[in-house]
């Protein structure tokens, strides 16, 4: 959940768990889990984190940082694999790969902000909403 208190906090009910990572600049309004729930994307301030989830868990470990040009507005993890899609107020939207050293795969500019993403089922298209109400469609390569 992403709370008041500008952090992020997880609960895991069959171990009576409860995990909290902050230090965000505001509330968190964006977050996307990966297909296999090992990593957590979230938005929350200029940079986008991504929580490594595996094991015991992100708590204590310092989060990937993929920088934006602006404040994080939306995040979405592909389906099936690893890609996750960033976009930002001021009208960028990236693809990232956070499991390679240089995680930047790709950077296009759009008009207004990304604000909401939408993975086909295969990850073949990525559907990018604006907050001018415009939708684009981008093919990738698997």
């Amino acid at each position: 959940a992403g709370c008041h208190d500008n952090a992020v906090h997880l609960w895991v009910p069959a171990e009576d768990l409860e995990l909290h990572m902050s230090g965000y600049e505001t509330k968190l309004s964006e977050l996307s889990f990966s297909h296999d729930s090992k990593w957590l994307a979230t938005g929350g301030g200029r940079d986008a984190c991504v929580w490594d989830c595996s094991g015991a868990g992100p708590e204590g470990r310092e989060p990937l940082l993929l920088p934006q040009t602006a404040r994080t507005t939306a995040v979405a993890f592909q389906k099936q694999h690893g890609l996750l899609a960033t976009g930002d107020a001021g009208g960028t939207f990236t693809l990232w790969a956070p499991t390679r050293k240089n995680p930047m795969v790709a950077e296009v500019r759009m008009p207004s902000a990304a604000v909401k993403f939408a993975w086909r089922a295969d990850d073949s298209l990525l559907a990018v909403g604006s907050e001018k109400g415009a939708v684009y469609v981008f093919k990738t390569e698997g």
